[in-house]
């Protein structure tokens, strides 16, 4: 029987890693080609547009804030001990029937109320660890935030997100003395340039690492995140000579690894989920193109 797990995304820098592009595409793929109840969630104040890969966020937020869903909604159910497993999905907003959902993140305003969550966050994620099967959240980088100590402490693996800058790289591995307390860790880099001769191979050769993950810089999954329509593109197949593939051979490489520290093997949990009318919408455009070089010639 698989475990439930806790995965948090967290990075010694902000803002250079796409930290929360690769959370956002991990539980994606993981929801789409699996079986498994993905929850996704950020315990960020400002400067998160994990909602918006999904929906719009602005109307979206207010629509929940009005019907007292999202993490506030939650908090103030957890200080008073009376959140429960049956009610928890109350308070998200599904995506996917039976396989992702997403809570929406804090709209508070006090510095003060916000700095409070880090004292309900270990039994919010005690809950929703219960009730889903992977629980993933973004948090702040670096270790300044008393909430990403807290989430870190609970979490059974933290991904570590890190890019090609070797400065970057040498001053984490080096220093690595940020007081988290981290139990598990996967690195992954972030913003992936494969033709970089600092490839993943090497860094990892670098630093003395026995596997290192990478999720590709991606223009058209980004283009898909801008229309807040980021589930459409996983719905998708690619053809194996597309960079987009090959992107997604990534992502199953990591999430391969997160499903077998569930004690169980991915493929008894595989269940590919696809939007057929994208498909052929995607083949139409690739025959269009080619009959245009074609006439070209």
């Amino acid at each position: 029987m698989k475990n439930s797990l806790i995965v948090s995304f967290w990075s010694p820098v902000h803002g250079q890693c796409g930290q929360t592009f690769n959370a956002v595409s991990l539980a994606t793929y993981l929801a789409t080609n699996y079986n498994l109840k993905i929850l996704i969630m950020h315990s960020q104040q400002e400067k998160n547009n994990l909602e918006s890969a999904f929906f719009e966020k602005k109307l979206s937020l207010d629509e929940l804030l009005f019907d007292e869903s999202g993490i506030d909604a939650i908090d103030r159910l957890a200080v008073t001990k009376q959140l429960s497993d049956e009610s928890f999905k109350d308070y998200t907003k599904n995506l996917i029937k039976d396989r992702l959902d997403v809570l929406v993140g804090t709209n508070k305003k006090s510095e003060t109320s916000y700095k409070n969550m880090a004292t309900t966050m270990p039994y919010i994620l005690a809950c929703a660890k219960r009730v889903y099967d992977i629980v993933i959240v973004d948090i702040n980088s670096g270790d300044q935030f008393e909430i990403t100590k807290k989430v870190t402490e609970v979490s059974d693996i933290t991904v570590i997100n890190l890019n090609q800058n070797i400065e970057l790289l040498k001053s984490h591995f080096s220093k690595n003395n940020y007081d988290l307390n981290i139990k598990n860790k996967i690195y992954l880099l972030g913003n992936y340039e494969k033709k970089s001769m600092f490839n993943k191979k090497l860094i990892a050769r670098m630093f003395n690492l026995e596997k290192m993950f990478a999720i590709y810089r991606n223009p058209l999954l980004m283009d898909f995140y801008n229309k807040n329509d980021v589930i459409r593109y996983f719905m998708t197949n690619f053809p194996e000579d597309t960079d987009d593939y090959e992107f997604l051979m990534e992502l199953k490489r990591l999430s391969e690894e997160i499903i077998r520290r569930m004690k169980t093997e991915p493929k008894q949990l595989e269940s590919r989920i696809q939007n057929v009318s994208l498909v052929e919408e995607f083949f139409k455009m690739l025959k269009k193109k080619w009959e245009i070089k074609s006439a070209q010639f």
